[in-house]
């Protein structure tokens, strides 16, 4: 089902960015409410964003949606709790993580209403997605999934537990950030992640693990 990932941390192939901004989600969990919110504070800030709202029932992802990945400068991740139920989520996933690797792009995990140490550990219902994953998908095809998981939910990141009052917080921080960044990639400047993101969780000094 996918390529496993390179061991790459950086290369000096570069790519013309066509959209600031990819979004990956689980409709069902964050669709309505976080994600509309977040989609309108990006267009008035006049950032432009890829979100595919009409993903297909089956399992291989389109070359259109592969290309649009390719051409994303910075990815946003929503981490819900129903994420990794989704192997369409997590193919996307890889494909981030990948793109990451290999012309520098930009990742920043959202844990919404999620422990990101659920994530990096796949416990909960993350670990319970995997079980049934486990069943379904060849050993490769999962632990090229884990590892995804694990290398972007170790990046810094947005904790929706930390902005108690609503989403508005969360979303505003967000979009702070991505303008922050865009302003980086189009000034072609250094960025240091961890002052980037005030509100973001740090960035733990942990090896990039190969996937195979």
């Amino acid at each position: 089902l996918w390529v496993p990932l390179t061991s790459s941390a950086s290369s000096t192939h570069t790519l013309q960015s066509n959209y600031d901004v990819f979004v990956s989600f689980r409709g069902p969990d964050v669709r309505v409410g976080f994600l509309s919110h977040l989609i309108e504070a990006l267009s008035l800030n006049q950032i432009v964003s890829f979100v595919d709202y009409n993903i297909p029932k089956g399992h291989q992802i389109s070359d259109a949606l592969l290309r649009a990945i390719e051409v994303s400068s910075i990815y946003l991740i929503i981490f819900s709790e129903n994420y990794a139920s989704s192997s369409w989520c997590l193919l996307e996933l890889v494909k981030t993580v990948e793109c990451r690797r290999k012309y520098g792009h930009m990742l920043l995990p959202i844990f919404y209403k999620v422990d990101p140490s659920d994530i990096r550990h796949q416990r909960g219902s993350y670990g319970e997605a995997f079980i049934a994953h486990e069943r379904e998908y060849n050993l490769t095809t999962v632990q090229t999934w884990r590892y995804a998981l694990k290398e972007s939910a170790n990046l810094a990141g947005f904790v929706s537990s930390t902005f108690r009052l609503d989403d508005a917080e969360l979303v505003k921080e967000i979009v702070k950030s991505v303008l922050n960044l865009r302003h980086k990639v189009n000034s072609k400047e250094e960025y240091e992640i961890d002052t980037q993101f005030p509100h973001a969780e740090p960035l733990l000094d942990l090896p990039v693990t190969r996937c195979m």
